[in-house]
């Protein structure tokens, strides 16, 4: 078996269950968490396909992934499900403090639903820890540019909640 193949089975093996209760907690459905992690699992073995920056932490990332493609879910199904945390109890305490310190209420929800490019910068940035000139390099654009965006987003949510 491949390095890669390797990885992967053991991020799916060891982060299945996370994946799927943060997908659940959001969506309230059990057919729908599943649709998620599977695509969440799917654009991860993607990811690591395409040979990028490896993975630092494996959690951050899946739980930023997890989260948007369940709103992506909400958003192309047109279906309401309450919006709440994607951390579930058994969750790292260091990515529960994170989500914590960054989002409160509903500001990660009102910061994707202005602007989704804002919304993955921040991600990025904040919670999956990759530099300014790393982000720079996924967009292509100058690590100006991405500097810019990053601070309409928190001029965005400061303004919004002050």
């Amino acid at each position: 078996m491949s390095q890669l193949n390797s990885d992967f089975h053991k991020y799916y093996f060891d982060n299945w269950q996370f994946v799927y209760y943060a997908a659940l907690k959001i969506l309230k459905n059990r057919e729908a968490a599943e649709d998620v992690a599977n695509d969440v699992f799917m654009s991860l073995y993607e990811y690591m396909l395409i040979n990028r920056p490896p993975i630092r932490k494996i959690r951050p990332f899946l739980a930023v992934s997890v989260k948007r493609r369940a709103y992506n879910y909400i958003r192309d199904n047109h279906r309401i499900f309450p919006i709440d945390t994607v951390f579930t109890e058994n969750a790292s305490p260091g990515i529960a403090d994170a989500e914590n310190r960054l989002f409160t209420g509903n500001m990660l929800e009102s910061l994707y639903r202005q602007n989704e490019k804002w919304f993955d910068i921040v991600e990025k940035y904040y919670l999956l820890e990759l530099s300014i000139k790393e982000i720079a390099k996924e967009y292509g654009c100058s690590e100006q540019a991405i500097r810019n965006m990053l601070q309409r987003a928190k001029d965005f949510l400061r303004k919004k909640y002050p």
